[in-house]
């Protein structure tokens, strides 16, 4: 069995495509993080980013399939571009739309009198000034950095309950949110990149088959059967009979035409704790004559045992 490799193809009417929508995804989960913060005062730690990322993968990772991207370098990129969207805007938003909105709420309160965008402006870069030695957006982020955060078991605000981090500490706060967002918005939009491409017909594979089954520890004998070209025992090792779990499963992705130019068949070996637990533990291609011989092999053992019961092991 053979690794498959992506061919990085990737059109730029496709990357163009992804780029745009990307963003526009990252801009508006930006937004929707901002909106729940601000008008609920509630933010999961750790968990909304992550949700975060794992959405705007999954949008990237849709635009990639459509636009028959094959390239997961350059998919997992505009990924870490949509996260840095994502948390752009949703730090400009807390500037521009919370902060600013209490201070004139403050000023208003103080002098009864509501001051004009350019006052306001006047009088947060002149205290910002004071007191980080910055202005605007970045003396906004200096400021929450030197006053601290504090997160609590759900949240993190400028409370004064739970756990206090000040200056760099509220830096590597937000570099962490920030990389697990991006890690996970790359990771989905390039494993879709990697997926099964039929370059000659212009078509992803087809969707996953049965093909055998094997028992859990079985798992060196089959891959080292696989991984050196010994298909004669990769059959005698599956079966297509019922076994115990723990096992492996075999499933097989095949090119749209089939059969047609004698392509490769894509097989992916999962490991299964119990049924519906899966995990994908090796991938790669194999001719469709390899496949055919593993499959006469797994047909003669299965025969033989025809009339019995399902083997359990």
């Amino acid at each position: 069995m053979r690794k498959y490799s992506p061919s990085n193809r990737i059109s730029f009417g496709g990357f163009l495509l992804m780029l745009i929508l990307g963003v526009i995804a990252g801009a508006a989960l930006g937004g929707v993080l901002w909106a729940i913060e601000h008008f609920t005062s509630f933010y999961l730690v750790l968990l909304f980013p992550i949700v975060a990322g794992a959405i705007l993968g999954g949008v990237l990772a849709f635009i990639v399939r459509s636009s028959k991207v094959r390239n997961p370098l350059i998919a997992g990129l505009v990924g870490i571009v949509a996260a840095v969207v994502m948390y752009g805007v949703y730090h400009v938003a807390s500037y521009y739309v919370s902060f600013r909105g209490q201070v004139r709420e403050f000023i208003l309160e103080d002098s009864n009198e509501t001051p004009s965008d350019e006052e306001l402006d006047a009088i947060i870069n002149a205290v910002l000034e004071s007191e980080v030695g910055d202005t605007g957006f970045m003396g906004y982020l200096k400021l929450t950095a030197e006053e601290g955060i504090s997160i609590t078991r759900a949240t993190a605000s400028s409370s004064s309950s739970g756990l206090e981090l000040k200056d760099e500490l509220v830096w590597g706060y937000w570099v962490i949110e920030f990389l697990l967002a991006a890690g996970f918005a790359a990771w989905i939009a390039a494993k879709e990149a990697r997926q099964p491409f039929d370059e000659e017909d212009n078509a992803w594979y087809g969707p996953p088959q049965f093909f055998a089954i094997a028992p859990a520890k079985a798992r060196k004998d089959i891959l080292d059967a696989l991984k050196n070209g010994d298909y004669q025992r990769a059959g005698t090792i599956l079966t297509r009979e019922d076994i115990k779990y723990p096992r492996l499963e075999v499933y097989m992705r095949q090119s749209a035409t089939g059969g047609v130019g004698n392509k490769d068949i894509y097989l992916d070996i999962q490991h299964f704790q119990r049924k519906g637990r899966g995990n994908s533990i090796k991938t790669g291609v194999v001719s469709q004559a390899d496949l055919a011989l593993v499959k006469r092999v797994v047909e003669q053992g299965s025969s033989s045992v025809s009339g019995s019961s399902p083997v359990s092991i």
